[in-house]
């Protein structure tokens, strides 16, 4: 009877033990929700080559299109305080004509991550780049932090779209195993078209990026490969590093 009851003891004790060990194993259980697809290092940086496209119909029928050529390095440089007390990251961005040139500082922005949204601040406009957690089709407003009036009214009404979601993609002789597409803008009619998207690679940020402002008043039947005004920026990753 005593070695019976002992036993139901023991048993008791190890189901205890185990429930216990499960319920803290749930509890720190690491959920990923994508923060990784835009890390945010001290030191990390992303170069680029970015090719931008003027199109000008001011000789109509001739077409003027002024192609300019230069790389962009992206480098987080330390942390700071923001105005709203939040930790944030300064994020100093260099230009060079070409590779064999010098990097030169062009201009200073900042990012901050609350694990819900990364919020970028490009030329004191604030961008909602992505938001947590990554799910495919989820769709945000991402410029509603910018007054879209006046100059910046063109970024009004912008539906930011997750797609393509943990795909493997491929730039020049390098393949990221796992990708996400952010389709910021796609808009056209006949006389204007608005496309833009970012794409960021795991591990790493941003890998390339395409934004077309386009418009045409006269030929309206070659498409948008033969706009007749406006702009159009391609950047593509050429590498990343630590310094």
């Amino acid at each position: 009877m005593k070695a019976s009851h002992h036993f139901h003891i023991v048993l008791l004790l190890s189901v205890s033990l185990f429930l216990a060990v499960s319920c803290n194993k749930t509890e720190t259980k690491t959920i990923e929700n994508g923060t990784d697809y835009y890390p945010l290092i001290i030191g990390h940086y992303i170069t680029y080559s970015v090719d931008s496209f003027y199109y000008s119909a001011t000789n109509y029928p001739t077409i003027s299109i002024d192609t300019i050529h230069y790389e962009i390095k992206e480098l987080i440089d330390t942390t700071f305080i923001d105005n709203e007390g939040r930790t944030s990251f300064r994020i100093e961005r260099y230009r060079r004509p070409d590779a064999s040139s010098l990097w030169a500082i062009d201009r200073v922005w900042s990012a901050n991550n609350n694990n819900m949204i990364l919020d970028k601040n490009e030329d004191d406009l604030h961008f909602i780049k992505l938001v947590f957690p990554i799910i495919e089709g989820k769709t945000w407003s991402g410029n509603k932090q910018i007054a879209a009036i006046d100059e910046n009214e063109y970024l009004k009404d912008w539906v930011y779209a997750y797609q393509n979601l943990d795909k493997p993609f491929t730039i020049g002789a390098e393949t990221f195993d796992s990708t996400l597409l952010v389709l910021q803008v796609d808009d056209e009619n006949l006389i204007e078209k608005k496309y833009a998207y970012e794409r960021y690679a795991k591990g790493v940020g941003m890998i390339a990026k395409e934004i077309q402002f386009l418009g045409k008043q006269r030929d309206l039947s070659n498409g948008w490969d033969y706009p007749e005004t406006g702009v159009w920026v391609r950047y593509l990753y050429t590498g990343q590093g630590q310094q």
